[in-house]
């Protein structure tokens, strides 16, 4: 989250003309700014001579840009000839940056600010510094992401970790256009979980800065290394617990730039349940939260969203429309599909459309007469996606692609499902192990 405040100063800044014309000049395919720091000194006895990156192809360059400098100093950089292996001293300059990239040997030069009188401090008092931005700048690919992160990442932030730096690609920068900072839409999605059951403990533990070796790596989300697209915090208005009909539920939710947008609900306490219900405009989403305990979430992958009204006209249309509906009110009334001990049973229909569709009923162990029905083959699954359409299902992906920060969306699995009858609800999970990549969106 820090690290992208520094991205929206450098966006401030028109970085962007920077990327710019490096890119063009250099003849790469784009560019991140993607590790970012500020650098200080007021002495330095020897410089120590190093390069900041190798073996990138001559796609990494650590950009020097000074900030404070002093008066009437030597120059501040000594830089070593590859081929000669001469040295020399570089004269930093306000207003022009330097950059550093493959194998370019340097360090900072001996000085010593603390006896001399800055200019830097109104009353002119002992002890100057320099003080500059650096920000490493990379065109990231396959071929050398490996040395990117073996050279480069070593400090507390970013980690060393290829996938992360992969989601920046191209991410300030393209030759084609349509990149900036100044107009960030954040890293490609990115997932990452932590790998230890007891994060939550660690973390009270102040483990995330005191043990950066192991916690800080394998909790990375109790630690809040990332940033993590959707609700970031829910908050109890007027009250600790939720307990009664006044209480209203704040939610902020963030995008991957760490951007925050909050909102306050009122839940529907004329609605039954376990859960708040707020009142829900079309495209806006709510993560499930439990009545009368804390609001908690129950899970971090269920959400409530609105709809657009068409949707549910078009969609209940179609099934009057095709007979699915008197089918459905044949397969839970009197003529169902007799279920099988273990396994789904089925059987195909060609219903008005000339399509051709399947109902399914699921194994006895589910104890109900649910039924579902789905298109049977491509063409029946196209005429189904065309009435999504007709319904502004569009709205809806758009929401959820923004909200939870994903790359792309498709509807691939579609299904009407009905039921008359359950004595005891079957508890199962649609999905697991996708990454948070997938959603059941069911809709009444």
């Amino acid at each position: 989250k820090t690290h992208e405040e520094y991205l929206r100063v450098l966006g401030k800044g028109d970085f962007d003309l920077v990327l710019k014309s490096i890119g063009e000049q250099l003849g790469l395919d784009g560019l991140v700014a993607y590790h970012l720091t500020f650098i200080g000194v007021s002495e330095s006895v020897r410089g120590f001579v190093h390069h900041d990156t190798k073996g990138t192809g001559g796609s990494v360059y650590n950009v020097i840009i000074p900030l404070l400098l002093e008066e009437d100093v030597d120059p501040e950089l000594i830089l070593v000839d590859d081929k000669y292996e001469k040295k020399g001293g570089f004269k930093y300059s306000v207003g022009v940056a330097s950059m550093m990239g493959d194998d370019a040997m340097h360090g900072t030069l001996e000085c010593d600010y603390l006896n001399i009188r800055s200019k830097h401090f109104e009353d002119g008092k002992l002890g100057g510094m320099r003080l500059a931005a650096t920000v490493y700048i990379a065109d990231v690919n396959e071929q050398n992401v490996d040395a990117i992160t073996t050279e480069t990442l070593t400090q507390i932030f970013p980690l060393a970790d290829e996938k992360w730096l992969m989601s920046q690609r191209g991410r300030h920068w393209r030759v084609e256009g349509g990149y900036s900072i100044a107009y960030d839409k954040g890293r490609k999605k990115f997932r990452f979980e932590d790998e230890y059951d007891d994060c939550d403990n660690l973390v009270k533990a102040g483990m995330c800065e005191s043990d950066t070796e192991d916690t800080r790596v394998k909790c990375l989300k109790s630690c809040h290394i990332y940033i993590e697209e959707g609700p970031s915090s829910i908050r109890i208005i007027n009250g600790g617990v939720y307990d009664n009909k006044d209480n209203k539920v704040e939610v902020c939710a963030q995008n991957r730039t760490g951007v925050r947008m909050c909102k306050i609900y009122a839940d529907d306490s004329t609605i039954p349940g376990d859960f708040i219900t707020p009142p829900l405009g079309p495209g806006e989403i709510f993560p499930i939260l439990w009545r009368n305990n804390r609001a908690r979430r129950t899970t971090d992958y269920a959400f409530q969203i609105g709809l657009p009204p068409e949707l549910t006209s078009e969609l209940l249309s179609f099934c009057n429309r095709l007979g699915i509906t008197d089918l459905f009110r044949s397969l839970v009334g009197d003529d169902p599909i007799k279920p099988d001990k273990d396994d789904h049973t089925g059987k195909f229909f060609e219903l008005t459309d000339g399509n051709r569709w399947y109902a399914q009923r699921p194994a006895k162990y589910w104890t109900s007469n649910m039924h579902w029905v789905s298109p049977a083959d491509e063409k029946t699954h196209e005429e189904y996606l065309k009435v999504l359409a007709k319904g502004n299902f569009d709205m809806v992906l758009d929401a959820l692609g923004k909200y939870l920060g994903l790359e792309g969306l498709v509807a691939y699995h579609l299904t009407f499902i009905g039921v008359s009858h359950s004595e005891k609800g079957f508890m199962h999970r649609d999905t697991y192990g996708t990454g948070a990549a997938v959603y059941n969106v069911i809709i009444p």
